[in-house]
């Protein structure tokens, strides 16, 4: 089957709404939990966390029962299918007004719940979706291609997930009814994202050669063939450290826009989009760089710079003004883009894997790695609840000058460190272009020598 533009691109559209959603959890879930359900900022973080954590455990589960699932539908698409059903209604669960009426443990239980239940929903699409991706294609250049498409859409899902939101509060205010319709809607981008790439990618994955599929290991010995993956430890280390940065980030956002900065909801809402509109126009830029320039390099460079940068600025800037905040969208968003060569070389550490192996299990491999996007994001959002309580913030209450100050130090140097460190990280990575072109041509030889 000929993988033409199209369905590259279609076949990148599921992660639009998985990160739409994500954006709006990211964003909002902690303030909704501590300003409309009035729960204390460390409580708020552990339930957030434990959800998040939860989803992490079952990342490599997913992601190892999708590289073993055989049927007429192939084996990805039936885990997209089902995450399709249930991800939009639990989704919107969360956000009842049923649960503002609930009170003490009942609450919490009943948030903490729907929370693991609607991750678990995100797994079964998110693992299965970008293993598929490593399916498609095993041309290097093609293969940057189709990650660049779903970083693409990536970030027009942080798109969605900024402004759907923003359009429902700036007419109802940070309201129940605002969330409410928010999570709704971005329920049915959900379905609407998802649905595109089954129709684009159902028959390349019912085609898909088996090879890779024949072995039968015991997830512990894939785990151990992961662990054994020196690049894909470096990476996935450099990965975790930066995602610990960005989800603090994500989670002190609002707190640091509006309180520190005391900008109204539609200022606020102008530097996210700002920002997700740069970061769409550099992806471009950086897939072209990484052409001419080694990617390890090129990843190194954005995402450190994109650490230093914001430690220094966002401390600095006076409250009211959006003349900053407006150029650290733009810059802050020239820089990110340069993140998707992360899940490009991902891929490459899991052919050189192969190389070692003789099995290419990419869901295996993704499912490692959301678990280390979910790892970090469980420490992230369990420290940010600590932190908020560490510097006195008392939700319901004015900040103290002395609050507002540790706000912008966490959201400032606190971000920045985790990005400054991973960068470092990543040039230890050993597989340069001719390593990986290497390691493809040996790949193909095995394939055409391989007995159908």
């Amino acid at each position: 089957m000929t993988l033409t533009r199209g369905r590259e691109c279609g076949y990148a559209a599921a992660e639009g709404g998985l990160s739409a959603t994500e954006t709006f959890i990211r964003l909002h879930f902690l303030f909704y939990l501590t300003h409309e359900l009035l729960l204390q900022p460390a409580m708020a973080g552990l339930l957030v966390s434990m959800g998040v954590l939860w989803d992490g455990i079952i990342d490599p589960i997913a992601g190892w029962l999708s590289d073993r699932t055989r049927g007429r539908w192939g084996r990805r698409t039936p885990y997209l299918f089902l995450g399709l059903v249930l991800l939009p209604m639990l989704l919107a669960a969360l956000f009842l007004p049923q649960l503002k009426s609930m009170q003490g443990l009942s609450r919490n239980l009943a948030v903490g719940g729907l929370y693991l239940l609607m991750n678990t929903a995100m797994t079964l699409i998110g693992v299965p979706h970008a293993a598929l991706g490593g399916d498609l294609s095993r041309d290097a250049a093609r293969r940057t291609r189709i990650f660049a498409w779903r970083y693409f859409f990536t970030t027009l899902g942080l798109l969605s997930g900024i402004a759907i939101p923003g359009y429902f509060m700036s007419r109802l205010g940070n309201s129940w009814a605002a969330y409410w319709q928010s999570a709704a809607t971005l329920g049915g981008f959900v379905v609407l994202c998802t649905l595109i790439t089954i129709v684009a990618s159902a028959r390349a994955d019912r085609m898909m050669n088996q090879e890779e599929v024949q072995t039968r290991h015991h997830p512990l010995v894939m785990l151990r063939g992961c662990l054994h993956n020196r690049p894909f430890l470096i990476l996935i280390t450099a990965f975790i450290l930066a995602t610990i940065g960005q989800a603090i980030n994500s989670s002190l956002a609002l707190y640091y826009y509006r309180l520190f900065l005391q900008l109204p909801e539609t200022s606020i809402e102008q530097v996210l989009i700002l920002f997700t509109l740069i970061i769409i126009i550099s992806i471009i830029a950086w897939n072209l760089l990484s052409r001419r320039f080694e990617k390890t390099r090129l990843l190194s460079l954005g995402v450190g710079l994109m650490g230093l940068s914001g430690s220094i600025a966002y401390p600095l800037m006076p409250p009211g003004a959006m003349q900053g905040p407006l150029l650290m969208a733009v810059i802050g968003g020239l820089l990110l883009g340069s993140v998707f060569l992360l899940e490009v070389m991902v891929a490459d550490a899991v052919d050189y894997g192969a190389v070692r192996t003789g099995s290419a299990d990419y869901g295996s491999y993704f499912g490692l790695w959301k678990l280390g996007t979910k790892i970090a994001r469980a420490i992230a959002i369990g420290l940010s609840g600590v932190l908020l309580e560490a510097i006195g913030f008392v939700p319901g209450t004015s900040p103290s000058e002395g609050t507002l100050r540790g706000l912008a130090l966490l959201f400032g140097p606190g971000v920045g460190i985790f990005f400054m460190a991973g960068a470092l990280l990543v040039l230890a990575y050993p597989l340069r272009q001719r390593k990986v072109l290497q390691l493809q041509r040996i790949l193909q030889r095995r394939r055409a020598t391989s007995v159908p």
